[in-house]
């Protein structure tokens, strides 16, 4: 369509692929008028849970991080997270510990043994913060333990420290007097 259009100077080589002079292309670039992908990679994060509210609630104050290249996936049960993990690789998950079909604690113990997650952050989030819970879920190999409620505060820490410690490239690096957002 810029071709088309004439946005986009360019010639026509003889066996009919276009030819365009970088510089006008890059120019359309900083204009904004062409997308361009982060080079920041990004952070996954998978949020599992079977109250949709609390994956709602999660999953929005996630994508409001603004200086942290995240990318965000949702499931609802145990069995539906396993599906996503073996072709999402997320970094850090929220698990929810009480959820039908597989809780939480299976959950984290099938995250530990696929090879392309043995090293992702587990977070368990629960309402039955108790000691045998917690203790549980250290066994099965989880970071932390976020008691329900939790604050957007502890989540905001708990993706910080994720990022500095496993993907620091997500982390937007500011220069002085540089405003940018991936």
């Amino acid at each position: 369509r810029w071709l088309a259009s004439g946005k986009l100077p360019h010639i026509r080589t003889p066996g009919g692929h276009y030819r365009i002079r970088r510089a006008e292309f890059l120019a359309l670039v900083q204009k904004g008028m062409v997308p361009v992908a982060s080079e920041r990679p990004a952070l996954k994060v998978l949020v599992v849970d079977d109250e949709p509210t609390n994956v709602l609630l999660v999953k929005e104050f996630l994508e409001h991080i603004e200086d942290i290249a995240l990318d965000v996936e949702t499931a609802s049960d145990g069995l539906e997270a396993a599906d996503r993990i073996l072709k999402f690789a997320p970094h850090v998950l929220f698990i929810d510990l009480m959820m039908p079909r597989m809780n939480g604690f299976e959950l984290a113990g099938f995250v530990r043994g696929h090879p392309g997650t043995r090293s992702s952050r587990i977070i368990i989030v629960t309402g039955f913060g108790t000691a045998e819970n917690v203790s549980a879920a250290k066994k099965v190999g989880a970071h932390t333990i976020l008691s329900k409620p939790f604050s957007a505060a502890s989540l905001d820490q708990l993706v910080r420290e994720a990022a500095r410690d496993l993907l620091p490239e997500s982390l937007e690096r500011a220069t002085p007097g540089a405003v940018s957002r991936a």
